[in-house]
């Protein structure tokens, strides 16, 4: 029996992803926390209208070719240089955004979603971000809305964590892990006749503000 659980702990496995191309041999325990961040594992496509299951890896290529062509991909960029959190300000076209294609931003080279959908009188948005459930734990999002009509003073502001890639998006609108308000009272404060709505994403890098604390205390990454 001793031989055999020996043999057990001694076996290695091939990854479950091993048909779309990864080809990691490894003991169980590390392959259990591979394969949840394997390059190879299927994620479905954060559009709420589209329910293809793509390659981690394929995802970005995807999501920029899908169709309508109509609907342009939206790109923004930055660095947080000396900074671990900054602020992307959006004027957006409601038609431009909503049920159909994400606004894909990128922070230090990490991919970040908007995504927003209307359905069933509710409006709800949330930012998707291109990494495993453990990652997500190292980055918070903070929404803000703002009055439209000239009600400048008007605001609404919403914090949570992102939500990893591998978390489907109806699962989070059925679940509410996400900004939600009753679609007419969002049109009557904060979204405009033409459709456009103002609203601002603050993204923070948790685990580097932790670092910076530690630093400040005189805690090092040795006495955690």
């Amino acid at each position: 029996m001793t031989e055999e659980l020996l043999k057990l702990k001694s076996m290695r496995f091939q990854c479950a992803n091993e048909s779309r191309g990864c080809q990691e041999i490894m003991l169980e325990e590390a392959m259990i926390s591979h394969e949840k961040e394997c390059i190879c594992r299927l994620i479905t496509c954060p559009r709420i209208d589209c329910k293809l299951k793509v390659p981690f890896h394929e995802l970005l290529d995807h999501m920029r070719n899908s169709e309508p062509k109509k609907h342009l991909w939206k790109s923004y960029s930055i660095l947080f240089g000396e900074k671990k959190k900054h602020e992307f300000k959006f004027n957006m076209k409601f038609e431009e955004v909503g049920n159909l294609f994400p606004v894909y931003f990128d922070v230090n080279g990490r991919s970040f979603f908007s995504i927003v959908i209307i359905q069933e009188g509710t409006f709800y948005q949330w930012i998707h971000f291109s990494g495993s459930q453990e990652e997500a734990k190292n980055y918070s999002y903070t929404l803000e809305y703002y009055g439209n009509n000239g009600v400048s003073q008007r605001t609404s502001i919403y914090t949570n964590f992102v939500i990893p890639i591998d978390q489907p998006s109806h699962a989070v609108k059925k679940s509410f892990n996400c900004f939600a308000m009753n679609y007419k009272a969002m049109v009557k404060q904060f979204i405009e006749e033409d459709g456009t709505f103002k609203y601002s994403v603050q993204i923070r890098n948790l685990k580097e503000e932790a670092k910076d604390d530690n630093v400040e205390s005189g805690i090092s990454d040795d006495d955690e």
